[in-house]
């Protein structure tokens, strides 16, 4: 199966949607305001009239996109605590209106769908009707979907991480952005790592220590902002992969991998236990050649600053 790894598991993203959407919401929300306020009765016209809560979906929706974006657990957590607060607060909201509104807002409620558009209900019938039963219900309910949420998630990475083309050696992973097999990655890793200067600059940096290492091969011709390869030159905006780039000619960038334990990792455990990485040196392959062309060294930060970004 071929596979653009760059585009399908690497999850490098940009800023400019999340951007709008923060946008967007900042300008609902004091429009909203403003015509609640000065409207005497519900506000149920406009977008209110598809759905009844509208920001509270903006909002979940600009949290998805964070969780996308920035693809940790504990955002994860955050993410499906922030959508039960956001219900709790919803339907507490709507009992205040239906208090103060009678039935022209039960009226509103039987025809405007909550959260989704259409004709769709969320409830929980099972719920009791309050109190203390209602509270523990509820937080057994929330523990529950949290439970499920990241289980999904350890599955979704473990199934992500296999899908990889990556080579592991006893004390590293090198992953390929594009699709390459095994034997390749291993090739063009070898081949970098022969070079003296290679072999130096490592040694250099290991100080004696044993390191693990979080290596990443990228075609010559691609450009990846979140990746900390080199700077990106003058004209190229976000990523540039053509796929017509030449076999034969890669980078390698070699990073110390920052792990979450201090015990010996190897194999795919080298990439779950890595929080961040320390870039040491790029080094350009000639695989036709099988030679290095040039060494250089990375800079210290992506694109983006010290803003943390996905490792695969």
């Amino acid at each position: 199966m071929k596979i653009n790894q760059i585009k399908t598991l690497i999850l490098l993203r940009e800023s400019h949607t999340s951007n709008l959407i923060i946008s967007s919401t900042d300008f609902i929300s004091p429009v909203h305001n403003f015509y609640k306020f000065t409207k005497r009765g519900a506000v149920t016209g406009g977008i209110y009239n598809v759905i009844r809560h509208p920001q509270y979906v903006a909002l979940a929706i600009m949290g998805l996109g964070l969780l996308m974006v920035w693809p940790r657990f504990t955002v994860l957590i955050m993410f499906v605590s922030m959508l039960f607060v956001y219900y709790w607060l919803a339907s507490k909201e709507e009992q205040e209106c239906e208090e103060k509104f009678g039935e022209s807002y039960l009226a509103y409620k039987a025809e405007t769908s909550m959260f989704i558009p259409g004709k769709f209900s969320f409830k929980f019938p099972v719920f009791p009707e309050a109190g203390v039963k209602r509270f523990a219900f509820g937080l057994g309910f929330y523990l529950m979907v949290l439970s499920v949420s990241v289980g999904a998630a350890f599955g979704l990475r473990a199934y992500s991480i296999s899908r990889l083309a990556v080579h592991y050696s006893e004390n590293s992973a090198t992953i390929s952005t594009d699709f390459l097999s095994e034997k390749e990655v291993r090739t063009i890793l070898e081949i970098a790592l022969a070079d003296p200067g290679v072999q130096g600059r490592l040694h250099e940096a290991a100080n004696g220590r044993v390191d693990t290492y979080l290596n990443y091969i990228v075609p010559a011709e691609w450009y990846l902002p979140d990746v900390p390869l080199e700077k990106i030159p003058e004209g190229f905006h976000g990523h540039h992969q053509p796929e017509d780039y030449d076999r034969n000619l890669y980078k390698v960038l070699i990073t110390k991998a920052k792990l979450t334990t201090a015990r010996v990792v190897s194999g795919s455990d080298i990439i779950k236990k890595t929080f961040g990485r320390e870039p040491l040196l790029v080094a350009r392959v000639d695989k036709a050649k099988g030679e290095d062309i040039g060494i250089e060294t990375p800079p210290p930060h992506v694109r983006w600053g010290d803003i943390p970004t996905p490792l695969f």
